[in-house]
């Protein structure tokens, strides 16, 4: 099978074009969700932290 040297150009200009656009947006939004995901980590152990530990150790072991 013969692929026409035009027809691979363009593929190539494609993903070269996309990855460049798209890759530092996709890194912020990265960065952006593990900080949500952070603070919403440290909220539910302060949140637990006030809790009876029998109440803890039974129900909630299973979420952290």
């Amino acid at each position: 099978m013969e692929f026409s040297h035009e027809f691979t150009q363009r593929n190539a200009k494609k993903k070269i074009k996309g990855k460049g656009r798209n890759k530092e947006g996709r890194k912020e939004g990265r960065k952006e969700r593990k900080k949500e995901r952070k603070k919403e980590r440290k909220i539910i152990k302060l949140a637990v932290s006030f809790l009876p530990f029998h109440f803890y150790h039974f129900s909630l072991k299973q979420y952290l």
